[in-house]
């Protein structure tokens, strides 16, 4: 009399289930370290881009102090001129 159980454990029963589940996890591992390195990527490429803009902002404060401070002596100079006042023009304005 039999019970209707099989008593023998087919290869097939656990296999593709723990081949499928091997497989699923192996394809999230891909997926995410594909994502991953895409972040990493994007990631830098906006550190670069803002390292860029302070290095540019750097160099327009720069100019413009510069600029502000050759302006300042060329008109110290242009008023010690017309005051008659030469001896003025040496003071360290730059």
């Amino acid at each position: 009399m039999t019970s209707g159980y099989r008593t023998t454990v087919d290869l097939n029963d656990w296999l593709l289930p723990v081949l499928s589940l091997i497989g699923g996890a192996a394809g999230a591992a891909v997926i995410n370290f594909g994502f991953g390195l895409w972040k990493l990527k994007a990631d830098r490429k906006d550190e670069h881009s803002r390292w860029l803009r302070d290095q540019r902002q750097v160099a327009y404060v720069d100019y413009l102090e510069s600029t502000r401070r050759l302006f300042e002596w060329v008109s110290f100079r242009e008023l010690a001129s017309v005051n008659g006042n030469l001896e003025m023009t040496g003071g360290g304005m730059l």
